[in-house]
């Protein structure tokens, strides 16, 4: 596997200069598909014989970034192809490598490519263990861990593809921001607490735990922050939904940044140096208490807009957290409740045992509901490891302090196994129904998934989706028009759909023809569509009509994109309108579908002004389930990694 697609007849530093070579590059490098292959070949080279604006019409399209359209006229298009993967633009630069944005071929996913620099991984023994850990990463299955996907060679170094996270990591958003309001880092480090309960239940620990290394997507406006005061408590379940964390980087040791030892004398900052645990900065081993001290640095960054400790170099700052008490964060932020003051002084505890001692202890102070869901969950089969380091049973101070709490917990185990166990005898009861493979179909409801294993991996998610009661949105579309958009006024327009949906009515449409619902001809989810294989016209407005069955409430995030304005409804509530003219191009617009059992019906409303009209449609149920049953997926269906 390499970066060795280039066209006959250029080298990867010859500029290209006819349309007629950049067409050549496309072909080669697969970067377009069939359809807007055929269409540049046949059409748009010919109308557009100068290179340089031939691409520009293509980025106008969205069917190329810029990334892409620098590098094919620079011939270099050898860049923009590793494997499967088509490179959509370059992120940076870190300490592990180079980092790009980049879409899998068939899966037609996207993934954040790094290219790992050559010395990291420079022995074979080296390489042996960074595929053990990427396969060993791959397992994890929560919502907040960024999930591994791919590994292979490249050259004399090699990459990893991971789950794509469309956001910002917390180290920019303070530095861009400044520091959080209380509920919103009270949220994120909640889950990222989630994500190392999770992680720490399957052997795995982060060797790296810093803002840089957490990311949060889609954050909610201003308009959704929660002012907290010191005699108000700390943010519930549903608080704490203001932004999506993700942990990136765990359980890859040979990936972390390495610490200077406190000798170095060269003034220079290691990248983690900020956020180490005393016992980390001393050489000894880690675990989970070691998490949570990291954690506690992070939690006092995000507050305080600053990291903990001011030392001018790595080897100060090493010292100062086996040392020194970090200033105060009420000095620093009049607002802070004093419990959360507590609490982050418990976490930066220098002893490991003066901390918390899980994950789930910290997110019982945090969320106590959430944690009662977690507690059931680990009753119903999951059980965490001792710690690396042991305790001493027979510490006077730790048996007192422990004792109640432990009685409590045991007491709420046993609660929760007879919850789990009346649970299961109802199910029992319930079952209704199998599938092909004998399994049984859960009820409506029901708390725990199922996966149905079919003959392709398409087939399989679809089948699992349909097993759980989750809507797909394949079938039937129906489009309705067109009306009239004269002078982009179709947007502010209210059309017949709007009020009432009915597939048996005619209406009056553009130039007062009769008009009525038609099944959409050729659309594919996950695929952008021309609506003008239906409907030829400019100026004009088109409504898109999908009716879905659910057996249970759920929330179906959908990716979106439209040429030109979007509006979407569902069940006769309005959920996103967008008034912009725009090319069409994949996830312009993410908009989550709060789905009702039984019938939904979704209505999708897109103007366009003249020249290309397209949309595009992509439930994320897929990535769910890679999330949930990836495991499965890669038994069945197993991706290559290439060694």
């Amino acid at each position: 596997m390499g970066l060795n697609h280039v066209a006959p007849g250029a080298s990867p530093n010859m500029p290209v200069d006819t349309s007629a070579l950049l067409v050549d590059l496309l072909r080669q490098t697969q970067l377009l598909s069939p359809t807007q292959l055929e269409a540049v070949a046949q059409d748009l080279a010919r109308r557009i014989p100068e290179p340089k604006a031939l691409a520009k019409e293509l980025l106008n399209r969205a069917w190329l970034t810029p990334y892409q359209v620098n590098q094919l006229l620079q011939g270099a298009s050898a860049n923009l192809v590793l494997g499967p993967y088509a490179i959509l633009e370059r992120l940076g630069e870190n300490a592990l490598g180079q980092v790009f944005k980049a879409r899998h071929h068939l899966m037609n996913r996207l993934v954040t490519l790094t290219i790992v620099r050559e010395e990291l991984l420079s022995q074979p023994q080296a390489v042996e263990r960074f595929y053990q850990e990427i396969q060993a990463a791959s397992q994890l299955s929560d919502p907040h861990i960024v999930h591994p996907y791919d590994a292979g060679p490249i050259g004399r170094s090699h990459f990893f593809a991971q789950e794509y996270v469309d956001g910002i990591d917390l180290e920019r958003l303070v530095q861009q921001s400044g520091p959080l309001t209380i509920a919103t880092a009270s949220g994120f480090i909640c889950q990222t607490a989630i994500a190392l309960q999770h992680s720490w239940e399957r052997g795995l620990l982060h060797h790296d735990l810093r803002p840089a290394n957490l990311l949060v997507s889609r954050l909610a406006g201003s308009s959704g922050s929660i002012s907290i005061t010191a005699k108000t408590p700390l943010p519930s379940s549903d608080q704490l939904k203001q932004g999506t964390i993700k942990v990136s980087n765990l359980g890859l040791t040979l990936l972390q940044p390495r610490l200077r030892s406190t000798a170095a004398v060269d003034g220079s900052v290691a990248a983690n140096a900020d956020y180490v645990a005393p016992e980390q900065a001393q050489g000894q081993p880690l675990d989970v208490r070691s998490n949570l001290y990291s954690l506690g640095c992070v939690f006092y960054y995000l507050t305080a807009g600053q990291a903990p400790y001011a030392g001018s170099s790595s080897s100060v700052k090493l010292r100062q957290h086996q040392t020194e008490d970090p200033k105060p964060l009420a000095e620093r932020r009049s607002d802070l409740p004093p419990h959360l003051d507590q609490m982050i002084r418990k976490l930066m505890a220098k002893r490991p045992e003066d901390r918390y001692q899980t994950p789930q202890e910290l997110i019982a102070v945090l969320s106590p509901t959430l944690a009662a869901r977690l507690s059931l969950h680990s009753a119903a089969g999951g059980t965490a490891p001792a710690p690396t380091r042991t305790i001493p049973a027979d510490s006077p101070s730790l048996a007192r302090r422990w004792r109640w709490p432990l009685l409590v917990a045991g007491a709420v185990a046993l609660l929760a196994c007879l919850v789990l166990l009346i649970w299961l005898v109802a199910a029992r009861s319930n079952r209704s129904a199998t599938d092909e493979s004998g399994q049984t179909l859960m009820a409506a409801g029901a708390p725990l998934a199922r996966y149905a294993k079919k003959a392709t991996r398409e087939e399989t998610v679809l089948a699992t989706l349909q097993l759980n009661g989750y809507p797909s949105l394949e079938g039937k579309w129906y489009y309705l028009g067109p009306f009239e958009n004269h002078e982009k006024k179709g947007f502010a327009a209210e059309y017949p759909p709007e009020k009432e949906i009915d597939l048996a009515k005619s209406y009056t449409g553009k130039g007062n023809h009769a008009i009525g619902w038609r099944e959409v001809p050729k659309f594919q989810l996950g695929q952008l569509y021309d609506i003008k294989q239906a409907i030829n016209q400019n100026d004009a407005v088109v409504y898109l009509f999908h009716e879905f069955q659910a057996t249970q409430a759920c929330s179906l995030e959908v990716g979106l994109g439209s040429d030109d304005t979007l509006s979407v409804w569902l069940n006769g509530k309005q959920l996103l309108a967008r008034d912009v003219y725009r090319g069409a191009a994949p996830d312009q617009d993410l908009v989550v579908l709060p789905v009702q059992p039984g019938s939904n019906q979704l209505l999708l409303k897109v103007c366009q002004g003249g020249g290309d009209w397209r949309f595009y449609v992509w439930p994320r149920w897929p990535e769910y389930l890679e999330k949930n049953f990836g495991s499965s997926l890669q038994r069945d269906f197993p991706i290559r990694v290439i060694r």
